[in-house]
């Protein structure tokens, strides 16, 4: 099931566009993200939660990642048996460590 913002897609239609803008998709993923908690989640499992393509996800995965808003938590098999990273939020205990 995709998760929605009522007041994001509310706009989109008023405004006709049918494409999320990225910094919105980075606000999802992010979301998605902080919710999963310390065990994280992989790019496939943020694909399959937004129904958004690989592409798309990972690119914003790799900006978030850059911009030290996500560290990698691990590594788990993705459904085609390879090994993916699992992504996690940074806590606030940790985002205050890199502002000293």
């Amino acid at each position: 099931m995709t998760a929605l913002c009522p007041v994001c897609d509310a706009e989109r239609a008023m405004r006709g566009l049918t494409r999320p803008k990225r910094g919105h998709i980075k606000a999802r993923l992010l979301a998605y993200i902080e919710c999963a908690g310390p065990q994280g989640l992989t790019v496939d499992d943020l694909e399959r939660l937004t129904k958004l393509g690989h592409q798309s996800v990972s690119a914003r995965v790799h900006e978030l990642k850059a911009g030290g808003c996500i560290v990698a938590a691990g590594k788990r098999t993705n459904p085609s048996g390879k090994p993916a990273t699992t992504w996690r939020a940074l806590g606030a205990d940790e985002v205050t460590g890199l502002l000293r």
